[in-house]
C-alpha cells in the first residue's frame, strides 16, 4: 500500500505533529490515524480499510490497495516520487510528457512535493525569525504547496519565513542599488489537494512569468527540445529562481535522475546535460535538501 497519500490527507486533517510524507507508516502516522478515526467514529485500528479511507476522501486505488502486484521490478526510489507522478499524472492527463517531467524534477526540490512545510526551518536564523513574528515554519503542512509559490491557492495561503534579496532596510529589493540577502516573511498558497498543487505549480513554471508569452515559449520549446540547460536558464530569465543557473541546473539534474529511477519513465530531457554535464548526477545534491530558500515564485507568477 502507498501510505503517502494517507500522510498527506492526514496532514491536511490536522495531524498533530505534522507527519512526514515519505511513505513509511511508522508509529506516528499510526496515531495521527488513530486519533483521525476517533474523531469521526471508526473503529480505532490504525488501519486504512476502505471506511477510513472513505472518511479521508480516498479510494482503495488511491492507495494502490487490493492491486495485484506488478510483474516489472519495484521501483528503486523514494515511493514520494512514484506517487507524485501519478498526482501529476490526474491532474493533468493531457500535459506533454517531457513539460509534466520537467515540472516534477523542480517542483521535488520543495522538502518533496511540498511535504517540507511541515518541518520547521533547519536554519537557526530563519526559525528565529519566524519565532520572532509568531510563527513555528510549520504552518504550511497540508498545504500541497509544490514550488514555494507566493500569493493565494484555492484553500487560501499561509505565512512562512523566507530568504531573498532585500533592501538594506528589509524592504523587498527593486533591482537597483544595496542588496543583503535576509528573512522575510511571506505569503504563500495554499491548495486543497495535491493534483490543485500541482496545476498551480505547473502553470507557474510554464506561463513565462516575467517574460509572459515570450518567456513562456522560450522555456517550452526548450522543454520540447529535451534541453534541460536550456529550460533551466529560459525559467531563470523568467524570473522563477534566484540561484545561480549553473548551481540549479546541478540540482534539477539530480533530481530528474532520481525521479527517473523512481519511475522509469524513458529519459526525454538532457541536452547538454548529458553531453557534457552528466558528472552533476553524482555530486550528492538534492532538492530535497536545498529547500525553499534556494528559488522564489514571483507572487505575479503564479
Amino acid at each position: 500500500m502507498n501510505y503517502i497519500p494517507i500522510q498527506q490527507k492526514l496532514n491536511a486533517a490536522g495531524a498533530t505533529p505534522p507527519l512526514v510524507v515519505d511513505g513509511a507508516f511508522g508509529e506516528k502516522s499510526k496515531a495521527a490515524l488513530r486519533a483521525f478515526q476517533k474523531a469521526h467514529g471508526l473503529v480505532v485500528d490504525a488501519i486504512p480499510g476502505p471506511k477510513t479511507l472513505a472518511a479521508l476522501g480516498l479510494t482503495p486505488a488511491d492507495v494502490g490497495a487490493g492491486q495485484p502486484a506488478s510483474p516489472s521490478s519495484p521501483p528503486k526510489g523514494n515511493p514520494a516520487d512514484v506517487n507524485a507522478y501519478a498526482v501529476a499524472k490526474r491532474a493533468l492527463p493531457t500535459l506533454p510528457e517531457a513539460q509534466r517531467q520537467y515540472v516534477l524534477a523542480v517542483s521535488r526540490g520543495e522538502g518533496g512535493y511540498g511535504a517540507g512545510w511541515a518541518n520547521p526551518p533547519k536554519d537557526p536564523v530563519a526559525l528565529a525569525f519566524a519565532q520572532a513574528h509568531g510563527l513555528t515554519g510549520t504552518e504550511g503542512a497540508g498545504s500541497n504547496n509544490w514550488g514555494a509559490e507566493q500569493g493565494a491557492g484555492d484553500a487560501g495561503s499561509f505565512k512562512h519565513v523566507d530568504f531573498g534579496w532585500r533592501n538594506p532596510d528589509g524592504t523587498p529589493w527593486n533591482g537597483t542599488g544595496p542588496k543583503v540577502w535576509l528573512p522575510y516573511i511571506g505569503t504563500y498558497k495554499r491548495h486543497s489537494s495535491p493534483e490543485e498543487g500541482f496545476k498551480s505549480v505547473a502553470a507557474t513554471i510554464l506561463n513565462g512569468g516575467k517574460r509572459g508569452k515570450v518567456g513562456a515559449a522560450e522555456i517550452q520549446a526548450a522543454i520540447a527540445k529535451g534541453d534541460l540547460e536550456a529550460a533551466v536558464n529560459a525559467q531563470h530569465a523568467n524570473g522563477y529562481f534566484e540561484l545561480a543557473p549553473a548551481d540549479y541546473l546541478k540540482a534539477v539534474a539530480h533530481n530528474y535522475a532520481a525521479l527517473t529511477d523512481a519511475t522509469g519513465w524513458p529519459k526525454l530531457l538532457g541536452g547538454a546535460v548529458a553531453a557534457g554535464v552528466g558528472v552533476v548526477v553524482g555530486v550528492g545534491l538534492s532538492l530535497l535538501a536545498l529547500g525553499a530558500a534556494w528559488w522564489r515564485w514571483h507572487k505575479g507568477g503564479a
